[in-house]
């Protein structure tokens, strides 16, 4: 099942928005890691989408977002948007639950393995792209579908 994500709004159509829209699909992970081990590749790790960016510091985003909004620089409204688009990425029963996985040759393998932890360590201070009426900001987090209840709710039974 092939979605395409333009501004948080689903499609199938992979051709609709070339180069401005997100392109996943389900995938069968055990399948994908047996292929990559018979061609030599390592499995290094693998974290839910909610982990991964919270270890690289999401919610640093979300405290610049406040931040913004305690200065005046954005109003209730875009302070609004932007925590909920912030959020759903890492929200538990939705897009938090999305899986990544970090695969290697083995020649870089150890040496990843071994730098693990730094390679995922959060980085303070971030500056948060807004999703703003103002022009200076890019319109990256705003969430509709969310309340509008747009991605359907299904078990991969029911998908597959």
């Amino acid at each position: 099942l092939l979605r395409c994500y333009n501004g948080h709004n689903m499609n199938q159509n992979p051709y609709l928005n070339p180069g401005s829209q997100d392109i996943t699909s389900h995938v069968d992970f055990s399948s994908l890691n047996e292929a990559l081990g018979k061609v030599g590749f390592v499995k290094i790790a693998n974290y839910s989408q909610k982990t991964f960016l919270e270890q690289l510091g999401i919610h640093n985003f979300a405290k610049d977002v406040i931040k913004k909004f305690k200065s005046n620089h954005i109003n209730v409204k875009s302070l609004q948007e932007n925590l909920e688009g912030i959020l759903t990425l890492v929200e538990e029963n939705g897009l938090g639950s999305f899986q990544i996985y970090i695969h290697s040759t083995p020649d870089l393998s150890s040496l990843l393995v071994k730098k693990l932890d730094q390679l995922t360590m959060p980085v303070k201070d971030l500056n948060c792209p807004l999703t703003s009426s103002q022009r200076d900001y890019v319109n990256f987090l705003s969430s509709p579908y969310k309340k509008s209840g747009f991605l359907p709710q299904k078990s991969w039974e029911e998908l597959f």
